[in-house]
């Protein structure tokens, strides 16, 4: 995956929601950016960090796979289609059936409504295609901070740290049922 340098950067933080670029800290979500070719991880890498993420890279699919599978993973991922080893719609597919809670991107040249499907189909909660907006990019991984915020709220089962990778002990809800 080739990227195209951005023609403008983005000035607004929808993760942190401030008008200013945030700067990582322990509260800032983690994601996991998987990419083969070094200029476009570092490209998105970089792009990312500036928007308040703390970023984590690997450059192949098993590799993003076991990343992602440890107990501390990330749970956003911007993943490559076109990777070795194993591809971002192949890990998709693996985090899927596992039942991870994770929120996961594909980043692709393969723009046809055949491949989009595909890569939904296989696990991917989002699709991007090359060249892109960084803002739209950035728009969409607030939707996924959104959605794990929103999943763990529901659940119950997990604390803002464990969100962003951090482990604590979790608090359980005991609901009952009426008659």
């Amino acid at each position: 995956m080739m990227l195209s340098a951005p023609t403008r950067q983005p000035h607004l933080s929808l993760v942190r929601g401030r008008n200013e670029i945030a700067k990582p800290d322990t509260a800032s979500p983690r994601i996991l950016v998987a990419a083969e070719d070094p200029i476009s991880r570092r490209m998105l890498s970089t792009m990312v960090a500036r928007w308040g993420f703390v970023v984590e890279t690997v450059d192949n699919g098993l590799a993003a796979l076991k990343k992602l599978r440890a107990i501390d993973a990330p749970r956003l991922a911007l993943l490559d289609w076109t990777m070795p080893g194993l591809d971002g719609a192949g890990v998709c597919e693996q985090l899927r059936d596992e039942q991870r809670p994770c929120y996961l991107v594909l980043i692709t040249a393969h723009g046809s409504a055949e491949e989009i499907v595909e890569g939904l189909r296989a696990g991917a909660n989002d699709y991007v295609t090359t060249p892109f907006d960084p803002a739209v990019l950035q728009a969409r991984l607030g939707v996924g901070v959104r959605v794990l915020e929103r999943q763990h709220e529901i659940r119950g089962e997990m604390t803002r740290p464990q969100l962003d990778g951090h482990r604590e002990t979790p608090k359980l809800k005991v609901v009952g049922r009426r008659g």
